[in-house]
Order: structure tokens, then C-alpha cells, then sequence
């Protein structure tokens, strides 16, 4: 009786760990694609200064350029892109600063 419970409590264990590997590889992947689509749409993304939206096969996206207003020879833009997962809902962004294109200062 002992040598059962032991073994289904063995079994129990590893049916929760395998569970919990299969969730911990899906947020990483979710997370490693976030990331590449992150660093896409700052790197090729619209560049001009209306909010821009779309969506992926799993993400929907903005990407949102501000010029900052400083008082600099050179005219800085704030660019932010920011996704959320649209199963599970999760959000990621990223924020960069960049020259602006001169045809585009305000």
C-alpha cells in the first residue's frame, strides 16, 4: 500500500512538473516573438508622428513617435512601440530615442 501511494504521488509529481514546463515554454516563446516584433517596428516601423496600429498573426501593435521639444540643434523623437498578446492578452513595450527625419519635425 505504501509502495502505491509513493508511486502515484511520484506520478502526480511529474504530470505537474511536465504541465509546468509546457506553460513556462509557451510565455517564452510568446516572449521571444514579442521581442522580435518589438525590435522590427522600432527598426522598419512607421516614422511619422500619427499613432500608428496593426496586427500580427499574434499581436496587435502601436508604434507613436513624439518629437521631445528640446532645445537641441538636432530634432530628438521619442518612438514607443507596444503590443499586447491577443490571446493572453500580456503586454510588452519598448521606448527609443532617435534623430528625426528632418521632413518630418514639427
Amino acid at each position: 500500500m505504501v509502495a502505491m501511494l509513493i508511486l502515484a504521488m511520484t506520478v502526480i509529481l511529474s504530470l505537474r512538473a511536465i504541465q509546468q514546463a509546457d506553460h513556462v515554454a509557451k510565455v517564452a516563446e510568446d516572449v521571444r516573438q514579442a521581442n522580435v516584433l518589438l525590435n522590427e517596428l522600432l527598426d522598419n516601423g512607421p516614422r511619422s508622428f500619427q499613432v500608428s496600429q496593426g496586427e500580427s498573426d499574434r499581436f496587435r501593435w502601436t508604434v507613436e513617435t513624439q518629437a521631445t521639444g528640446s532645445d537641441r540643434p538636432v530634432a530628438v523623437c521619442r518612438r514607443v512601440v507596444a503590443l499586447t498578446n491577443s490571446e493572453t492578452l500580456r503586454r510588452y513595450s519598448e521606448t527609443t530615442f532617435e534623430t528625426c527625419p528632418p521632413q518630418d519635425a514639427p
